[in-house]
């Protein structure tokens, strides 16, 4: 998951380390205005303690302390010129928007909401907004907790900082999996827009929910695996589906396919499908590489 990680402050700086450490691939943009504070202070830091250093050299003291300091202004000044600054959070906010699965920011949440604002196209499209306050307290799973894995990540942070996990979304809280979380797990495409909606609701007021898998995809027994893993009912598409005895629920059915079309009842009743997303892998290799050894490797 591409991620970039946005702070304001030099408190939110030090925040962002401590992010960056759980999400290593993650990007820092941080503000002008608080990188040339942090990168003020390091320089200011590794001058004084060059001062002190030669000062207790001189004397014949431990100069431990000193060098420990100046490593720490190091360390702090090779950070910094990894990060990218930016003058106004909402123009950072509209460049990163598009070019990253998930956003995580380390700022007030009203100023994220008014930033992003502008931006939001969809739950199918938008990627995963995430807010810390400052001091990691608290994490907030903002926008497309689902499909775009906001909630996950929300987890994921909370755990690795100490934080307290925040995620309002009513299947979650309910301690349900639902079907648009799963297909951000497993890699699929939540179609009808508005059949999300309506699975959500009928699993909130207690409809049984039950999965249908495409045979002819290559990885059905994968998804069989996770969905059975999950406790959820699952079946392949042409087996002979009967109720469970003296199950009174009202059934909500999910089909997972390349091909809606060949499901058409489903379809007509505007039914959920989770379709797998094509993924298109480029290698480079010597001209003449037969494309079993590609494949192979």
């Amino acid at each position: 998951m591409r991620t970039a990680v946005l702070a304001l402050t030099a408190q939110g700086a030090e925040t962002a380390r401590r992010v960056q450490m759980a999400l290593p691939d993650a990007d820092v943009y941080l503000s002008k205005r608080a990188a040339d504070a942090l990168a003020d202070s390091a320089q200011d830091k590794a001058a004084g303690d060059t001062a002190a250093t030669s000062g207790s050299a001189a004397a014949g003291s431990d100069a431990t302390t000193g060098g420990s300091a100046a490593a720490g202004s190091t360390a702090t000044a090779a950070w910094l010129a990894g990060v990218t600054t930016f003058p106004r959070i909402v123009q950072a906010t509209a460049d990163v928007f598009t070019r990253y699965d998930a956003l995580v920011f380390l700022m007030a949440t009203g100023i994220v909401v008014r930033s992003i604002a502008p931006l939001i196209r969809s739950k199918l499209a938008d990627p995963a907004v995430v807010v810390l306050d400052e001091q990691a307290h608290h994490v907030i799973s903002l926008l497309s907790g689902h499909v775009g894995g906001a909630n996950e990540l929300t987890r994921q942070l909370a755990a690795a900082l100490g934080s307290d996990p925040v995620i309002t979304t009513a299947t979650d809280v309910e301690g349900k999996v639902a079907p648009d979380a799963i297909a951000g797990r497993l890699g699929l495409v939540p179609e009808p827009h508005g059949a999300i909606l309506a699975v959500n609701r009928a699993v909130l007021e207690g409809a049984q929910l039950r999965y249908i898998i495409d045979d002819a995809l290559p990885l059905a027994d994968f998804y069989q695996e996770q969905l059975a893993a999950l406790g959820d009912e699952v079946f392949f598409r042409g087996e002979g589906i009967l109720p469970k005895e003296g199950e009174t629920r009202p059934i909500v059915e999910v089909v997972i396919t390349l091909h809606p079309a060949e499901f058409p009842t489903h379809q007509k009743r505007g039914g959920l499908f989770l379709r797998p997303e094509r993924l298109i892998a480029g290698v480079g290799c010597r001209r003449g590489t037969p494309w079993e050894a590609i494949r192979a490797a």
